[in-house]
C-alpha cells in the first residue's frame, strides 16, 4: 500500500469514527468520561485540517515538478549552445588556454552547479579577457553572445535555488502533516479505550458503529 493510500485509509477511518461518536446514543454514554461534542469536534476538525495539508503538499509538489521541467529545458538550451561555443573557443585559442578548453570533459557526470560554474568561466573569459575576446571574435563568438549565455546561467541558478526552497517547504509540510496525523491517531486510540469502558462489551452494535472490532 502506498503512503498516500495508507494515510487516506487512516483519515477515512478517523472521519467515520469521530462523526459516529457524536451520535446521541454514543455521546450520552461517553460524556461522563469527559468526551463532549466540543472534544469530538476537535477530532473532526483535525481530520479536515490534515486533508488540507495533503492538498497543500500536492500543490507545492506540483510547482516543484513544473519547475524541474523548466530547469531541464533551459539546461538543454544552455548546454547545446555551450557545445558549439567551446568548439569555437578551441579553434580560436588554438591551445593557448588548455585549462579553459578542457571544461566540457565529463560534463554529464557533473552537478548542475558544477556545470554552471565551469560554463561561466568560459563566458566570463570571452567577455572580460581582451586576448581571448579578440581571438573568439574572429569566429563570431562575441562578448554579447557570452553575456546572453551568462544571463541564462544566472536564470538557471535562480531556478535551482527556487526548487531547493520548494523541496525544503515540502519536507516541512510533510513533517507537520505527520505530527498532526500522530495526534489524530492518539485521539482516536484514547477514545476507543474510553468507548470500550463506557459502552461495555454488551453494546456491541455501538462499538461496531465506531468501527471498533469486537471479538466474537
Amino acid at each position: 500500500m502506498s503512503e498516500y493510500k495508507s494515510i487516506s485509509k487512516i483519515l477515512g477511518e478517523c472521519s467515520f469514527f469521530f462523526n459516529n461518536a457524536r451520535s446521541e446514543d454514543i455521546l450520552q454514554k461517553i460524556q461522563a468520561y469527559g468526551y463532549d461534542e466540543q472534544r469530538l469536534m476537535a477530532g473532526v476538525n483535525l481530520n479536515k485540517k490534515i486533508f488540507g495539508q495533503i492538498a497543500n503538499i500536492a500543490s507545492v509538489d506540483g510547482e516543484r515538478l513544473a519547475l524541474s521541467k523548466e530547469i531541464l529545458q533551459l539546461n538543454d538550451e544552455i548546454t547545446n549552445g555551450f557545445r558549439i561555443h567551446i568548439q569555437l573557443a578551441r579553434m580560436a585559442l588554438q591551445g593557448k588556454d588548455e585549462q579553459l578548453c578542457r571544461i566540457p570533459r565529463k560534463m554529464n557526470h557533473k552537478s548542475y552547479m558544477e556545470r554552471i560554474f565551469e560554463q561561466t568561466k568560459l563566458y566570463k573569459a570571452i567577455q572580460e579577457q581582451s586576448e581571448i575576446k579578440e581571438s573568439c571574435l574572429k569566429l563570431n563568438l562575441s562578448p554579447e553572445t557570452a553575456i546572453k549565455q551568462l544571463e541564462k546561467l544566472g536564470q538557471l541558478s535562480q531556478m535551482l535555488q527556487d526548487r531547493k526552497e520548494l523541496m525544503a517547504q515540502i519536507k516541512r509540510l510533510i513533517r507537520e502533516r505527520n505530527l498532526a496525523l500522530n495526534d489524530l491517531q492518539k485521539m482516536r486510540k484514547d477514545l476507543i479505550t474510553i468507548a470500550r469502558i463506557a459502552l461495555g462489551e454488551k453494546e456491541e452494535q455501538l462499538l461496531e458503529k465506531l468501527g471498533v472490532v469486537v471479538p466474537s
